[in-house]
């Protein structure tokens, strides 16, 4: 509390002056500094967002500095059967009544199926994926196309998901062929909508993922966590997003970035995530230092054009990744729910 002395009478001269004699003594509250503002969201698209974990129903934005979640993100892609039903924005799905840009994983092949990209190039699914994109039209209803970014063989080039539609370096070319048709079965059924070239920032080949990158998509994405390796400070966060592979293709989400300029296309990151678990084999623990890294990253690079961080879903969903409402990385979450 702060005491402000003054006097009076208060004599006032033509000139709008005055001067003041006698004493009246005030109280007055002291105002604290205010917090800094956030960085402005991109043009067109806020990038702020979250998948699972309270971020469809509002339970999590209200947690959160911002009180928002601007884009969510979900998956219909384990199986063939998920692929076609399109559960999680239909009646009774989580984000069936959700109006804001939505990321949607759709799968691809299924090789545990004995499906393979030299078929899929050929043409032998594309009835599947006719009608998983129908039923996608269906379900997303009256809202507009224009919010769905859809994500088809997300990870192609590692994670866990490589087992089921993994592009070996032998598949280059019917992975992109088949990627093309599914493009263009997307324009065609989902008009407006975006199709996202959908990545890991690690590979399990040695090869320049840049090769694979198909004709039709509207951004590029990548997926990244906080592991192989895990970071806590600046100059291992400098390492990691710089970092290429042998062959000179992007690992880390920097690199990612500067080709996605270069190819022309906005970056967009449908999965990030901290790994609170420090048994992981890549490495894990509390480190709000990577939150603040990537919350500071983002901001710099936001927008709309190429090369700049159009949105990014933080994944908010396996007990390692969680950071509400429970988590292992109690400083993350602060953090988190801090600049976000």
């Amino acid at each position: 509390m702060a005491r402000i002395e003054f006097t009076g009478p208060v004599d006032v001269a033509s000139d709008g002056t005055f001067t003041v004699s006698g004493r009246v003594v005030a109280d007055v509250p002291d105002v604290p500094n205010p917090p800094p503002p956030l960085p402005p969201a991109p043009s067109g698209l806020p990038w702020l967002g979250a998948s699972e974990g309270g971020a469809h129903d509002g339970t999590l934005a209200a947690q959160l500095a911002s009180r928002t979640v601007a884009v969510g993100g979900t998956w219909c892609d384990a199986t063939p059967e998920d692929q076609l039903a399109m559960y999680s924005i239909g009646p009774g799905g989580k984000w069936a009544t959700w109006t804001k840009p939505l990321d949607v994983a759709v799968g691809a092949i299924f090789k545990g199926r004995g499906e393979t990209w030299a078929r899929a190039a050929d043409g032998a699914y594309e009835s599947r994926w006719r009608q998983a994109l129908t039923t996608m039209r269906t379900r997303w209803g009256a809202r507009d196309k224009s919010l769905l970014w859809v994500s088809f063989a997300r990870e192609f080039n590692g994670g866990s998901w490589q087992q089921l539609w993994g592009a070996s370096p032998s598949e280059v070319g019917a992975y992109k062929v088949a990627h093309e048709r599914w493009n263009a079965l997307q324009a065609e059924i989902m008009p407006g909508s975006h199709a996202v070239w959908s990545l890991n920032d690690g590979t399990g080949w040695a090869y320049d993922v840049r090769r694979y990158r198909p004709a039709g998509v509207k951004a590029w994405g990548v997926d990244t966590y906080n592991s192989w390796p895990h970071v806590t400070n600046a100059a291992q966060w400098q390492a990691k997003i710089l970092s290429r592979d042998s062959q000179g293709g992007p690992r880390g989400i920097e690199a990612h970035r500067l080709d996605a300029e270069q190819a022309g296309l906005p970056l967009v990151i449908p999965e990030w995530g901290q790994n609170g678990d420090p048994q992981a084999p890549g490495g894990g623990g509390d480190s709000p230092y990577y939150i603040a890294a990537m919350r500071d990253w983002m901001g710099e690079h936001a927008g709309s054009g190429p090369g700049q961080v159009l949105y990014a879903v933080y994944f908010n969903t396996w007990a390692i990744h969680q950071l509400w409402p429970q988590t292992m990385a109690p400083k993350s979450w602060a953090r988190y729910r801090e600049l976000f």
